[in-house]
């Protein structure tokens, strides 16, 4: 009787951990519920956003070997460069880019960072590599700027206390669903024997940037 007495405290125990480790998590839910609409305006544009920014970057070598060709030393050239480039303006970004979201807005932030994707599509066709270093800058801006916009939409609509756990997760559900498109958009590409075709990336690249814009 002892024994299952002691069981039961224990099974309650064991019962409130387990509430109190999900009540962040419920009571995000609760938060992100009350927007429903711009809940999911968000998570599309900020997930189309990062496959029109990831994506070029991901496949970045094997692209400008196709657009210059293989035997150019142009591709080398735009990888060394792109290191610098990365480090350079990713730090200007850190230290400017949140500033400039408070002093415009998030609306006004939103369309700012819609025209860095379009800017980074127009330039990517372009077989110059003037134009391909101007393509690795806004592709450098654009990987933190999704990032400024989402603390910010958690700062405006959640409570304090909810900060952390509704940034992070948007944050999770964002990965998700761009880890999936881009196996999906890798899968696609490898199924239609092309690979590593400039053309085909380009169409991604267009894709992914119109994306982000009709998401503006």
């Amino acid at each position: 009787e002892e024994d299952a007495g002691g069981d039961r405290e224990c099974g309650g125990q064991l019962g409130c951990l387990g509430g109190e480790a999900c009540e962040p998590l419920a009571a995000t839910v609760r938060v992100l519920s009350q927007h429903p609409v711009t809940v999911a305006l968000l998570v599309a544009f900020c997930t189309a956003y990062c496959l029109s920014i990831l994506y070029p970057i991901e496949q970045m070598l094997y692209y400008y070997d196709s657009l210059f060709g293989t035997d150019s030393a142009a591709p080398a050239r735009l990888v060394d460069t792109w290191a610098v480039i990365y480090g350079g303006c990713g730090f200007l970004a850190a230290l400017f880019l949140g500033a400039l979201c408070d002093e415009v807005g998030l609306s006004l932030f939103t369309v700012f960072v819609g025209g860095i994707s379009a800017f980074v599509t127009v330039l990517l066709p372009v077989k110059d590599e003037g134009c391909q270093v101007a393509a690795q800058v806004g592709l450098t801006l654009g990987i933190s700027l999704y990032q400024i916009i989402v603390n910010r939409f958690a700062m405006l609509y959640a409570p304090p206390k909810q900060f952390g756990s509704v940034g992070g997760t948007l944050f999770t559900t964002m990965a998700v669903l761009t880890g999936l498109s881009l196996r999906l958009i890798s899968s696609s590409g490898a199924t239609h024997g092309l690979g590593g075709a400039g053309e085909y990336q380009r169409v991604y690249y267009l894709v992914g940037g119109a994306s982000t814009v009709l998401a503006v």
